[in-house]
């Protein structure tokens, strides 16, 4: 058998699998239904991959818009300010 016949069968294989666990466990035959993939939603996985799980958590959503607020308003804002001090020194 040829490689390139062997990844073809192995590929084909894998699918097989994937549809023999569709269809037998409940939670990927409820994800297919809903989103039309086994393992869910393409979007919440790539969403879970891209942010750590204390960050998903509703309770450090106040800490995390503050930690936004200083890193993106506060700390801008004083590094406007510091070099605006010191050119006016050099003037």
């Amino acid at each position: 058998m040829e490689p390139e016949e062997k990844a073809i069968a192995h590929d084909k294989w894998l699918q097989i699998v994937k549809a023999y666990e569709t269809l037998t466990d409940k939670t990927k035959f409820h994800n297919y239904v809903n989103y039309g993939n086994p393992d869910g939603s393409l979007v919440s996985q790539s969403f879970n991959v891209a942010l750590p799980g204390w960050m998903r958590d509703e309770k450090n959503q106040v800490y995390i818009l503050l930690g936004f607020f200083v890193m993106f308003v506060v700390v801008p804002m004083i590094v406007l300010w510091y070099t605006k001090e010191h050119n006016n020194m050099d003037d």
